[in-house]
């Protein structure tokens, strides 16, 4: 079988602050060194993937992970 994969988008915003969207919810990861809300989602087990514009002042990550079992 395929793995099925979820996808989440991180935006860093011109005032330097982070924000998630996974599954069309908003959350907003405050604001900070790069590499804390990145060790974050890594802890999640989101990887990134790509990387459109700059990460600061602003830019757009997109990273994947396998569907969690009990999450679907």
């Amino acid at each position: 079988m395929a793995t099925k994969w979820e996808y989440l988008v991180l935006t860093v915003t011109d005032d330097g602050k982070y924000k998630r969207d996974i599954h069309g919810e908003r959350e907003l990861l405050g604001s900070g060194s790069e590499e804390r809300p990145l060790n974050e989602l890594g802890q999640e087990g989101w990887e990134l993937v790509a990387v459109v514009g700059q990460c600061t002042p602003t830019g757009i990550g997109f990273f994947k992970r396998p569907v969690r079992q009990d999450k679907r």
